[in-house]
């Protein structure tokens, strides 16, 4: 198979045992193993770590109906590839370190140019091999149900996830990650209306994609960096902006027809998800606020106050929600103007008269549930934090960029 299995020499697994599950995966499956040309998206996209990740074994996992045995070894494919993508990693950022060691300007954007064409070339092979050999791993059936070609799609609409506007937002994985995919196979709903308006959205969200892909090329976005000194085209410029409109548009319209098949806590979660994807880190958790969090991982909590805590907290992020809710359809359209280049007046500062305002409140009456000893104890650092709460997310690709 394409890839080169560097995870052979990994602590705690064996090649041998890696190998055999492949090959007996594939002679069930009737795939010989084979190096197939796959699309890349890596000299299209600044992705990064994110280029292969858990969320690509997730989705086709569900797509196509893996085996626990199937997902094992495709997670073991992944883990070889991104090990590949470490190293080119590694490799990139020294030879950055090398560059800045050279004194002529000329000179560093050469050797800027060489070593990032390099590192392009590194990832687009390991995102290469690494779809060659999941694609192996598919059934004659899981192909011929349409599965990799659903795959695909997803994959395409990493082309757009670094963008700086709407249009970057991918509904799908934000509905997938409200309703826990990744945690529990086929967690996405199998209702037939939603199943058509997710398969309705992936269409045409995908046409679009591929409408952009040359345009930004043409303008030398979205691209890793290494394109120096190209002139802007007015009209690719205006014919990606009018594009872009339309993947805003088709994302705001999915974020409301998808929610119509969600029960009421699930909305919650996903216009919440939706929101912060739009909004960026600029709509901060406010149970991830320092503060916050230090004072809700204090030892030495009853029950009694972490649960008062977690319900301040709540309330104060639904409210939030709610603010921002009523204030959606004006930012989508602010941001379509935007890409139109019109002006939009907007008279409300509503990151400081409400966000800002309720992390204050919400500081002030967590701090207010503790005792005196330990307000006393936590100002003097007195104190110790419980062990970090790990992050569920980590090492999964974010909903927004």
């Amino acid at each position: 198979m394409g890839a080169r299995w560097p995870w052979w020499g990994m602590r705690g697994v064996s090649g041998v045992w890696v190998c055999a599950v492949l090959v007996g995966l594939m002679g069930v499956a009737g795939v010989v193993p084979r190096a197939v040309a796959q699309e890349v998206i890596a000299r299209d996209v600044y992705i990064d770590e994110h280029l292969l990740s858990v969320d690509d074994v997730e989705f086709l996992r569900d797509a196509a109906g893996f085996s626990g045995e199937q997902t094992e070894a495709a997670v073991m494919l992944l883990a070889g590839a991104r090990e590949q993508l470490a190293t080119a990693r590694r490799r990139q950022e020294r030879a950055e370190r090398r560059m800045y060691e050279l004194e002529d300007e000329e000179a560093q954007q050469k050797e800027y140019r060489r070593y990032m064409e390099r590192y392009v070339e590194d990832c687009a092979t390991a995102e290469q091999e690494f779809m060659g050999d999941l694609k192996a791993l598919l059934t004659s059936a899981q192909q011929e149900k349409g599965a990799w070609q659903r795959f695909e799609r997803s994959r395409r609409r990493l082309l757009i996830r670094n963008t700086v506007n709407l249009e970057r937002l991918d509904m799908v994985s934000i509905l997938r990650n409200t309703l826990g995919a990744g945690k529990s196979p086929g967690a996405v709903p199998t209702d037939a209306e939603l199943a058509s308006a997710i398969e309705q959205y992936e269409s045409e969200m995908d046409l679009l994609v591929q409408q952009r892909r040359p345009l930004a090329k043409v303008l030398g976005r979205n691209t890793l960096g290494w394109v120096v000194g190209r002139e802007e085209n007015e009209k690719a410029d205006a014919d990606c902006r009018a594009v872009a409109i339309r993947m805003m548009e088709l994302n705001a319209r999915a974020a409301r027809s998808f929610a119509r098949f969600l029960s009421e806590s699930q909305k919650d979660a996903f216009d919440a998800r939706y929101i912060r994807a739009v909004w960026g880190e600029t709509l901060p958790r406010l149970d991830r606020d320092q503060d916050v969090a230090e004072v809700m991982r204090l030892r030495g909590l009853t029950p009694a106050q972490k649960d008062e805590m977690k319900r301040i907290v709540a309330e104060a992020e639904r409210e939030i929600l709610e603010k921002c809710r009523a204030r959606l359809t004006k930012w989508e359209h602010a941001a379509v103007a935007y890409l139109r280049q019109e002006q939009v007046a907007d008279e409300e500062d509503f990151y400081n008269d409400h966000v800002v305002k309720a992390q204050k409140d919400v500081r002030r009456r967590v701090f207010e549930v503790l005792t005196p000893a330990q307000r006393d104890a936590y100002e003097n650092g007195a104190d110790a934090l419980e062990e970090p709460v790990v992050d569920e997310n980590e090492g999964r690709r974010p909903d927004e960029y």
